[in-house]
């Protein structure tokens, strides 16, 4: 009887002892957010949340393509299990994001307040990553409008049941990995960008976009500002892909303290 206790006793703290797998599962709130904030005053902001936990700490970057905030850092956070409050700066003014992950949906859901006052609501979904399935596919090609130079688009294709998860790279834009809807066609698909002048990129093929019978490149269209230019977009491995993150775009966590806040100027405006 005291050989079993105390094998039994040597079992458990090789089991939970630092470095060895104790069978725990990853934080709720680690991954991909997509959905919609939903602001009182009437605006509807497609909104994307990355969340990773890097020894301990959080790392989030905040992208709302509609009004032009990239992978913006969230320093000011605080995640407690299913429980996450979060205050990101926008357009020069700190937010107050206070929001639960659901235990029978797993939406991540709450509401927003500026000043004490509630101005919103947010309903995010957890996004599973198009880019890098083992899979799907890529296409890469270069469109051109009437003055102006070209601009590179990089699309992710997966295909999950009928539903298609695809994803857009704008590297002169800093878009990265941006989940994007569809509407699949006869002759191919329609994807829209939620840019602040959204852009339509029709892809044409005669045959399947994903798997026996898919041809090495595809005819596209870009459409934006009402105008349309054609091109060519071909097929690429995922290991050809180019980071649209510049390497002097600091991403946490940093090795140095970093705060953000505002400063009233003496003449009116805020920095």
């Amino acid at each position: 009887m005291r050989n079993s206790l105390i094998t039994l006793l040597l079992l458990i703290v090789l089991k939970c002892a630092p470095g060895i797998d104790a069978g725990e599962s990853d934080q709720p709130f680690n991954g991909r957010w997509h959905g919609l904030v939903e602001m009182d005053s009437g605006s509807s902001l497609e909104t994307l949340l990355v969340a990773e936990e890097v020894n301990g700490s959080w790392v989030l970057r905040l992208t709302q393509l509609d009004i032009g905030v990239l992978h913006q850092p969230i320093m000011d956070l605080n995640v407690d299990e299913d429980s996450i409050l979060l205050n990101p700066i926008i357009d020069q003014t700190t937010q107050f994001w206070s929001g639960e992950i659901g235990s029978i949906d797993g939406k991540f859901t709450g509401t927003i307040r500026i000043n004490g006052v509630q101005v919103g609501q947010f309903e995010l979904q957890r996004d599973i990553p198009a880019a890098g399935a083992s899979d799907g596919r890529a296409l890469v090609g270069s469109a051109i409008l009437p003055g102006r130079d070209f601009e590179q688009v990089r699309v992710h294709l997966q295909k999950i049941g009928e539903a298609w998860d695809i994803e857009v790279d704008m590297p002169d834009r800093g878009i990265s990995e941006y989940p994007v809807r569809s509407v699949q066609s006869e002759s191919g698909l329609d994807i829209v960008i939620p840019v602040p002048s959204p852009i339509r990129l029709r892809l044409i093929s005669p045959g399947p976009l994903l798997g026996p019978g898919s041809s090495d490149q595809l005819m596209a269209t870009w459409t934006e500002d009402g105008m349309t230019s054609p091109f060519i977009m071909r097929w690429q491995s995922e290991e050809e892909g180019v980071d649209p993150l510049r390497p002097q775009t600091p991403i946490p966590p940093l090795p140095y303290s970093h705060e953000q806040f505002v400063i009233d100027h003496p003449i009116g405006h805020q920095l």
